[in-house]
């Protein structure tokens, strides 16, 4: 587990004599929610208010013989444990004194270090690909590992491919509302920017209940529905973005020829990039039914990613006359190049054997019975590169459309319950599904055939329930399920059967449903398809439970 992603609020409540004051009620109020959280000073005049959500809070004191205390405007961040002490001043509860724009708070009882990341500069701060886990590069202590990122949404390594004060990559966590969000040492999902509160990255950190992790732990925590309905949207693309300086001065230039559609053509990306989102949130209202404000919240959003690019690439590919069993090119640059017929196997002295050149170095066409072999001669495209091949024709095929495709969605929900004081619930969920297509060599020949046909995908659930025993005594209950898909599935190679290749019918009753278009693999020339792929489930289920107790000035945790 992460570490908490909620606050604490704690302190003492005194008279002006500087006596404590036993029994004083101390409540905190969410200014956006008006839901709260309270707690009673023990016999030494100690409070403590854990579990609060990120936000502004309005606090109150009051205690018979005395003044009711409010102080306004109190932020309480994620992962803070603030002290906040209190001095009653004698007088009616029906008096009130208001205290606001006091100075900032200092978080005074925790000896971590790290860094918090406020809504503000979550949302405000550019990111090509919209991924929060991507700003914990701005933590003093920290460098990204894997070289420059976009930081789009589906780059599962943001929160663990950093080196955090010289601890290894690969070994920091990353969690969203205190819940695991991790598989196989990668964070599996990204919430959209629109919906991070805020978050905490802990780069040193003495709380056991923080986790195992050797480097830093970072966790999110996902805005929830307040009293008013808000929402947000966003919408890029590459399309509407400016041209580049340095590319305007290469077309407008005369020395670099004329100005032509083709040469601005050339000089532009061929790439496009867009991204888009919406999110909302607010109370659950159902007319004549259900009036949720003050108790119950929803938020949910959602975002798309969708990426074309071209990537080019240059290959090996049999030529008209080698596809005829004609090699007699090859026998120019020398005798190693020679084809010996297996046929032709005879003793030879000193115990060795010897084999027959083929005339003109040609297979006749007599020797190409293979029935595989028209099948995958039509796979192979025609060369088309003479200029960079090489003395043996190698490197004669050049494809510069080679597809770079990427496709992403994501949908998360969140709903907070707070029926009492005493009870305090929130279940979320997630999806996230991302498939990339790249490395189609055939695209002319056979398209999607070698695709690598990447799907990346994510379903996350979790529940957690805050029970207020007694001023003294709180449990904390919460459970988080991830299934999470990270591997090829070539759908197109699932089509053949051994027997649509000409092997044997039997062959298909051996394959069953595991059947795929058998690969071929030669010395020189590019290899035709590959093994069967497969849809990997990695499953991670976590529960914990932690119970606080206070005792005088003592604040006790303990947990599973």
């Amino acid at each position: 587990w992460g570490q908490e992603a909620r606050a604490s609020l704690l302190g003492r409540v005194s008279d002006p004599s500087g006596a404590v004051i036993v029994g004083a009620r101390v409540q905190a109020i969410n200014v956006a929610t008006n839901a709260g959280a309270s707690s009673v000073t023990n016999e030494q005049g100690n409070y403590e208010i854990p579990y609060l959500l990120p936000g502004v809070y309005r606090i109150e004191v009051q205690s018979p013989g005395f003044k009711k205390t409010v102080r306004e405007g109190i932020e309480l961040r994620v992962g803070d444990r603030i002290t906040l002490d209190f001095t009653l001043e004698v007088g009616s509860v029906a008096e009130s004194i208001v205290v606001t724009g006091e100075t900032p708070l200092l978080e005074a009882t925790n000896a971590s270090i790290g860094m918090v990341m406020e809504e503000r500069r979550v949302t405000e701060l550019p990111i090509v690909g919209g991924n929060p886990f991507y700003l914990v590069r701005l933590t003093p202590g920290v460098i990204s590992s894997g070289g420059r990122y976009a930081g789009n949404p589906m780059d599962q390594g943001a929160a663990s491919n950093i080196i955090v004060n010289g601890t290894r990559s690969g070994s920091s966590e990353g969690a969203v509302d205190n819940l695991p969000n991790m598989a196989e040492r990668n964070s599996v999902f990204s919430p959209p920017q629109d919906m991070v509160q805020e978050f905490r990255i802990h780069t040193a950190s003495f709380d056991a209940s923080i986790g195992h992790a050797a480097g830093a732990v970072t966790n999110v925590s996902m805005k929830s529905g307040t009293n008013t309905l808000h929402g947000s949207s966003y919408y890029f693309d590459s399309r509407i973005r400016a041209v580049p300086w340095f590319t305007n001065r290469f077309i407008y230039d005369p020395t670099t020829g004329p100005i032509t559609p083709e040469k601005k053509k050339r000089a532009l990306e061929g790439w496009l990039h867009q991204r888009w989102g919406a999110t909302m949130g607010g109370p659950v209202v159902l007319p004549r039914l259900y009036n949720g404000r003050n108790r119950t919240f929803w938020t949910f959003g959602y975002e798309g990613l969708y990426i074309r690019r071209n990537l080019s690439g240059t290959y090996t590919v049999p030529t008209p006359a080698q596809r005829k069993g004609d090699f007699s090119e090859l026998l120019r640059l020398g005798s190693q190049y020679q084809i010996y017929d297996p046929a032709t196997i005879a003793p030879a002295p000193g115990g060795r054997f010897s084999r027959q050149p083929l005339p003109g170095n040609i297979i006749p066409a007599s020797r190409q019975l293979n029935p595989m072999y028209k099948f995958y001669e039509k796979l192979y495209p025609l060369p088309n590169n003479p200029p960079q091949m090489d003395a043996e024709g190698r490197y004669n095929y050049f494809n510069g459309r080679i597809p770079f495709n990427w496709d992403y969605k994501a949908f998360q929900h969140r709903t907070d319950f707070v029926p009492t004081e005493k009870n305090r619930f929130f279940v979320r969920w997630s999806y996230n599904k991302f498939v990339e297509d790249r490395n189609d060599w055939t695209y002319d020949t056979a398209r999607w055939l070698h695709s690598n046909a990447l799907h990346r995908i994510n379903k996350n659930a979790g529940f957690d329930w805050v029970r207020t025993f007694s001023p003294s005594t709180i449990l904390n209950v919460a459970i988080a399920y991830n299934r999470y898909y990270d591997t090829g599935l070539n759908k197109e190679r699932l089509k053949y059967k051994p027997t649509d290749v000409g092997l044997p019918a039997y062959m298909d009753e051996k394959a069953g449903n595991d059947h795929t278009l058998p690969a071929i693999n030669f010395s020189d020339y590019r290899q035709v398809s590959s093994g069967v792929p497969r849809l990997n489930p990695v499953s991670v289920g976590a529960i914990k439970s932690d119970l606080m107790k206070y005792a005088g000035k003592h604040s006790l945790k303990m947990g599973w």
